[in-house]
């Protein structure tokens, strides 16, 4: 079998994986993407039809330089590219005033300086009357947040990598990876490969390559639910946004019905433990949760389910993002343990992985999410 020499090689080709390629083809790198089936596929975290995008982040206030710079290069892809790739709808979110996200968030907003107004309960109940929520619930509006379509962006960045240059190997998983004096040598059915430097983002696969993503990961089956509205009050052309809430120490999250979409309502949290990510699980709990909570806070109440999906989460010990190097071989970069919370930043992400690889320095708003923050001292 003959061996192709590339400058840098991407395994994985999701949200990050796609985004890193098409950074690197900018660069000029000779680049190549592999990964065992054809994105954008419904087998790991980078599908569900919508994604949240906002910048009022309750996570963790260091974010937010790196949506904002998201936030740009999204736009600029939505330019580059022929599909739509984003609505900007708001998003409302909120819950209890000394709750996780209201706290979160407002440390975000000061830290930042974020235009995220506190809305009444009244005019929350006038301008979105499609939502019935408790009146002691402290609710905030970002109105350049809204939703992404991940399949469309994935497609996107793909087609963009490939009229750069970038080479990609689709459909044939990876039988080998040796690192070797002259590079990282990558064997699939269909081709060998020697590549200066690899980047992995493996999203949910990432646990099987343990030797060289040295952090735990945890995988969670998530559970997606669609409804059918009966009232216009819960459709885009409503003037229904995106939301997020807190509820009882849980979090709910969704965008409006548009097009022939139903309305998606999640939760952000929980999940089932899994070990692989073709693990079939009962999700039944995660489920009836979701429809008490659609019960409960949508006027009408949302009750007929068109469509489900599932979604699998990798989760870092402390549920952020992880930038690292392969304990045996440096030239192996990776992201890792997205957590559920990281397409919105696959453009920024993307960006950083690949100054990162071709220049050794990690950018400094980068730095809280490298994997040292979890060497103990």
């Amino acid at each position: 079998m003959p061996v192709d020499e590339f400058d840098v090689a991407v395994l994985g080709l999701g949200g990050m994986g796609s985004q890193t390629l098409l950074h690197l083809a900018k660069a000029g790198c000779q680049v190549i993407g592999v990964d065992q089936y054809f994105p954008p596929h419904t087998y790991g975290s980078s599908h569900g039809l919508s994604r949240l995008i906002r910048k009022g982040y309750f996570e963790h206030p260091e974010y937010v330089p790196l949506i904002e710079r998201a936030f740009e290069l999204w736009a600029a892809l939505q330019q580059q590219g022929s599909q739509n790739l984003w609505t900007q709808c708001g998003i409302l979110e909120g819950g209890p005033e000394n709750g996780t996200l209201v706290q979160g968030l407002q440390k975000s907003i000061e830290q930042h300086n974020l235009d995220l107004p506190i809305v009444s309960a009244e005019n929350v109940a006038r301008r979105y009357p499609g939502f019935n929520l408790p009146s002691h619930w402290q609710m905030h509006f970002e109105k350049e947040a809204g939703f992404l379509r991940p399949e469309a962006c994935i497609e996107t960045a793909l087609g963009l990598a490939k009229q750069l240059g970038a080479t990609q190997s689709l459909g044939h998983p990876i039988e080998e990876m040796t690192s070797l004096n002259r590079g990282v040598e990558i064997v699939t059915r269909a081709r060998r490969i020697i590549a200066a430097k690899v980047v992995l983002t493996l999203g949910p696969w990432s646990p099987l390559w343990k030797s060289h993503v040295d952090i735990p990961i945890r995988l969670l089956h998530k559970r997606l639910l669609w409804f059918r509205p009966s009232h216009q009050n819960h459709w885009i052309q409503g003037n229904c946004p995106c939301f997020l809430f807190e509820s009882e120490n849980q979090f709910f999250y969704g965008m409006p019905a548009y097009d022939q979409v139903g309305l998606k309502l999640a939760r952000h949290d929980g999940g089932v433990p899994i070990q692989s990510v073709h693990q079939q699980v009962d999700a039944t709990e995660e489920e009836h949760s979701v429809l008490d909570f659609a019960a409960r806070h949508f006027t009408p109440s949302l009750e007929h389910v068109e469509q489900t999906a599932s979604c699998r989460y990798s989760m870092s010990a402390d549920e952020q993002f992880v930038f690292g190097q392969s304990p045996l071989d440096p030239r192996i970069h990776y992201l890792a343990g997205l957590s559920g919370h990281g397409f919105k930043f696959a453009t920024v992400l993307g960006e950083v992985m690949s100054r990162w690889v071709l220049s050794d320095e990690l950018a400094e708003d980068a730095q809280f999410l490298h994997r040292r923050r979890f060497t103990s001292n």
